[in-house]
């Protein structure tokens, strides 16, 4: 029953480097990791735009049910009414005949018409698009400030 320990005293030196060096790695890793943030809100607002340019056009003419009271936006443009109105989103489409709006449609939070003309982190982005067609002046305006989980 001679039992010894452990007598190799330097080997657990190089034990707990190695375990020091794996550990900084490891939290270097996951500080690169989690520190990284996407922004997309302009690809959303330029998405919300191109599916409204989608709806309110139709073979390359304004879509006719567009100017009816009863034309259902975010049916056409398959948007869904409870994201848009979460107070992320906001688009604004308005059509003019000469100079004179005909038909007007807002949906989500209003208060980004006047935020689209500031710059900041925190401000949401915003896509313009004005374009003539079938001699009506369509401008649309979308935009997003949804950031996203971190």
């Amino acid at each position: 029953m001679n039992k010894k320990g452990y007598y190799r005293f330097a080997d657990i030196g190089m034990f707990f480097l190695s375990f020091a060096i794996v550990t900084v790695g490891i939290a270097i890793g996951i500080y690169l990791f989690y520190s990284n943030t996407v922004d997309i809100r302009d690809h959303e607002a330029k998405i919300i735009s191109d599916r409204l340019v989608i709806a309110i056009t139709k073979n390359g003419k304004l879509n006719e049910d567009i100017l009816k009271n009863d034309f259902n936006i975010l049916k056409e443009a398959r948007l869904n009414d409870k994201i848009i109105n979460n107070g992320d989103f906001y688009f604004k489409i308005e059509i003019f005949d000469n100079s004179n709006i005909i038909k007007k449609i807002e949906q989500g939070n209003r208060g980004f018409v006047v935020e689209c003309g500031l710059k900041g982190k925190k401000f949401p982005k915003c896509v313009e698009k004005d374009f003539l067609i079938d001699n009506y002046r369509v401008k649309i305006l979308a935009a997003s400030n949804q950031q996203g989980e971190v």
